[in-house]
Parts: structure tokens; C-alpha cells; sequence
């Protein structure tokens, strides 16, 4: 007498499949063709003795019951984000850096490379006399 095992192939397709055909030679031909088997009968204990069930433990260890299960992670206490410096430090030392700079940038940048660099620094400039630089000059030093 053949043994049917129901199982669902694909995620959606039910189907009753021989116990043979599950644990025998042929089994990944049925995979390959209907796409992944999983087990699905809840009568498997009724329908098959020990050591069937055994010879599907081995093809299917997630339906075995008696499985050992993965240790339980190590409970380590959470570390709470850490207090970092205030921004106003930080800020107050990137604007010194600067007032130590606009002298060599004034020097060193072409008219467009000045313009540039105050529309990158976010600067309040008149895109009208982006090439006057004087006004650049005056844009840098009076902020």
C-alpha cells in the first residue's frame, strides 16, 4: 500500500505525494519540476511508523519535533547613546577656521572661484555682481 503524504509545493500548491517519492533517489527531480516541497500532512504520525518518520526527519529536520533548537542569544545590557559635545564647539571652531582663511582665499581665488565659495558658505549674495569683486571682498569681510 502506497503512503500519500500531503505537502504544498511552491508556496501554494497542495498535493498528496508517495512517502517513497519524498524520501527516495528522485525526490529533487519533484522539487526541481514543482518548485520547494514542504510538509504539510497533520496526520504524519498516524500514517507512518517510527522508522519512516525517522527517514523524513532526515530529508526534513524542520518537522521534527524533537530537534534541537538554536541556543538562545546572550542577553547583554543595552548601552545608551553617549553624551557627544555640544554643538556650539564644533561651530565656534569652524568659524574660526575660516576667519583665519578669507585672507589667502581673497588672495588665491579667481572672481568665479570667489563667488563660488560664498554661494557654497551660504553667503547672501547678488547673483547680478557675481562678477565684481570688490563686492565679493565686501561680502566676505562684512560677515
Amino acid at each position: 500500500m502506497r503512503k500519500l503524504i500531503r505537502v504544498v509545493q511552491g508556496g501554494k500548491r497542495v498535493r498528496e505525494i508517495a512517502f517513497s517519492a519524498l524520501v527516495g533517489d528522485f525526490f529533487y527531480r519533484i522539487e526541481k519540476s514543482h518548485g520547494t516541497v514542504e510538509i504539510s500532512d497533520p496526520e504524519l504520525e498516524d500514517k507512518l511508523t517510527e522508522s519512516e518518520l525517522a527517514e523524513l526527519y532526515k530529508r526534513f529536520p524542520e518537522i521534527n519535533p524533537n530537534r534541537p533548537l538554536p541556543p538562545k542569544p546572550t542577553e547583554e545590557p543595552v548601552s545608551f547613546r553617549e553624551t557627544k559635545q555640544p554643538v556650539q564647539d564644533t561651530i565656534q571652531e569652524e568659524k574660526e577656521v575660516e576667519e583665519i582663511s578669507v585672507e589667502s582665499i581673497i588672495e588665491s581665488y579667481s572672481t568665479k572661484e570667489l563667488f563660488d565659495w560664498l554661494k557654497a558658505n551660504e553667503y547672501d549674495v547678488d547673483g547680478r555682481k557675481k562678477k565684481n569683486r570688490e563686492y565679493l571682498i565686501e561680502q566676505i569681510t562684512t560677515k
